[in-house]
C-alpha cells in the first residue's frame, strides 16, 4: 500500500523538528525500521544512529562496558519518576531479581511518591509484595498460564505494590486501597477490605454502606479492624479529618509567621497568601 506524499511529508516534518523515528512511527502506527526505509526511498534525510557498536577484526561485537556504581547513583539522583532509566535498559535484562528490587527500593526512597503504599505495619493475614517478590511472581505466572499479555490476569510492573491474601494478588491504589487483578468489561475490581469483611460475616456489604479501617491503617486488614458504617457517616468522618488537617497546617503557618524577623516582607506575604488559601 502506497502512503500518500502529504502524510510522508508530515511525518518527516515531525522527525525534522526533533522527534525520534520511534516516536513518529508510534504516532502514525508504523514500524521504526519501515519508516526509515520510507524516508530513504523518497530521498528524505535521516539522522545517523547515535549508537555505534564497536567490533573486532573478525566481525564479533565488542561487549559494552558494564555500568558503574557511580553511574547508577547518578541515574537515581537525576530520576524524575519511577521507571527503568534508558541508559540502564540494556543491563536491566541481565540483572538478577534481587538487584532489580534493590534499585527500585532506592529509586522509590529517592522520589517518595504520594502514590506509594503507606509505610505502616501489616496484619498477619496478608503478605506485602512488590516488583521483586518471588512469591508474587510465582502466583502471577500460575494465574497467567496459557494467557497472552492482553488477557493476563495479573501484571507485576516496576511500580507495582500490594499484598498477598490466600494465594491471590491484591494491588495497591491510592484512592481505594487494595484491589484485585486488572479491570475487565465483565466485572468490577473487588476491594480487599470489603472482601475480608464479607468472608467474615458471610454476607455482602449492604447498599449505602462501606467498610473502614478502625485504626486508620489501610495495611491492617485483620477482620477485627474492619467496621461497617454508612456512606453518610464515612463522609462526615472524612470531612472532619480534612478540617483538622487544614487547622494544623494553618496553625503551623501562623507560628512560622510569628517567628519571622523584620525585613522579610516578601516571605511574609507568601506565608499570608498560603494561610488565606487554606
Amino acid at each position: 500500500m502506497t502512503i500518500p506524499a502529504d502524510i510522508v511529508a508530515a511525518m518527516h516534518a515531525e522527525y525534522s523538528a526533533g522527534a525520534s523515528l520511534c516516536e513518529v512511527a508510534r504516532r502514525h502506527g508504523k514500524d521504526r525500521k519501515n519508516l526509515s526505509q520510507i524516508f530513504a526511498r523518497r530521498g528524505l534525510p535521516v539522522r545517523p544512529c547515535r549508537i555505534i557498536r564497536q567490533h573486532y577484526q573478525n566481525g564479533q561485537f565488542i561487549p559494552a562496558k558494564p555500568i558503574t556504581p557511580r553511574q547508577i547513583d547518578a541515574l537515581i539522583a537525576n530520576a524524575k519518576k519511577l521507571r527503568v532509566p534508558p541508559a540502564l535498559k540494556r543491563e536491566w535484562r541481565k540483572w538478577p531479581l534481587e538487584k532489580r528490587g534493590a534499585f527500585i527500593a532506592r529509586l522509590r526512597a529517592r522520589l517518595r511518591s504520594p502514590h506509594d503504599r503507606p509505610d505502616k505495619p501489616f496484619s498477619a493475614n496478608v503478605t506485602p509484595f512488590d516488583y521483586a517478590t518471588s512469591e508474587a511472581r510465582a502466583i502471577s505466572a500460575a494465574t497467567n498460564t496459557w494467557k497472552n499479555s492482553r488477557t493476563a490476569g495479573s501484571k507485576i510492573k516496576i511500580h507495582s505494590q500490594g499484598v498477598i491474601h490466600k494465594n491471590k494478588l491484591w494491588f495497591w491504589t491510592r484512592k481505594t486501597g487494595y484491589l484485585e487483578g486488572p479491570w475487565t468489561a465483565t466485572r468490577t475490581r473487588q476491594l480487599l477490605h470489603h472482601h475480608i469483611w464479607e468472608e467474615t460475616h458471610a454476607r455482602p456489604v449492604p447498599p449505602g454502606h462501606c467498610v473502614v479501617h478502625l485504626d486508620g491503617n489501610p495495611n491492617n486488614l485483620a477482620p477485627e479492624n474492619l467496621a461497617l458504617i454508612t456512606r453518610d457517616e464515612n463522609l462526615r468522618r472524612n470531612h472532619a479529618a480534612a478540617l483538622a488537617r487544614k487547622s494544623r497546617e494553618r496553625t503551623a503557618l501562623l507560628l512560622k509567621l510569628s517567628r519571622k524577623k523584620k525585613g522579610h516582607a516578601n516571605e511574609t506575604k507568601r506565608t499570608i497568601l498560603k494561610i488565606r488559601h487554606l
